[in-house]
């Protein structure tokens, strides 16, 4: 059974808002921008504008992907925590109960990259987790300055068997 790869873009803070989502099991896949109820600030290559105009409702979004997610064992993600913590929020503000159901595993790409491949800082003992760029440029022997986020782990077949490895 394959996994189901997401990449999401939130709000930080107590309440986060999903604002972009990516996510690709075998050949379903699915990538929008989400329209947040509230004002919120621009992010790294998303404005405000953007969503409002080319983003989906919330209330269309999660349950399609609640529906990929029901038809996989695992899960993973560039930050596993932070996945939930977005859908535990959205599902609240829609009036659902919980998104995890028992048996599936979320593996989060942060975790892993940080024990492959964490970057130094500068200092020769210290090092720091990667970003997802930063990440798959490392595991798929790939320069750090052509790659565009969650579009390069899709598009490189190497990244997905050394994951489904690991």
């Amino acid at each position: 059974m394959k996994p189901l790869f997401t990449h999401i873009q939130a709000t930080k803070g107590q309440e986060p808002y999903l604002l972009a989502i990516d996510a690709e099991t075998g050949a379903n896949k699915f990538s929008c921008l989400v329209r947040p109820p509230v004002t919120v600030p621009d992010l790294k290559g998303i404005d405000t504008r953007q969503l409002m105009r080319e983003g989906l409702e919330p209330r269309m979004v999660i349950p399609w992907l609640a529906q990929m997610a029901k038809t996989v064992k695992t899960i993973i993600t560039y930050d596993a925590d932070q996945l939930l913590r977005v859908m535990e929020a959205e599902l609240s503000r829609l009036g659902k109960s919980h998104w995890a159901r028992p048996g599936i595993e979320f593996i989060g790409l942060s975790d892993k990259a940080t024990s492959l491949c964490a970057l130094p800082t500068g200092d020769e003992t210290q090092f720091r987790t990667p970003s997802l760029e930063e990440a798959t440029a490392q595991l798929c022997g790939l320069p750090m300055d052509n790659l565009m986020g969650i579009k390069a782990l899709h598009q490189h077949k190497e990244i997905k068997e050394i994951l489904e490895l690991v």
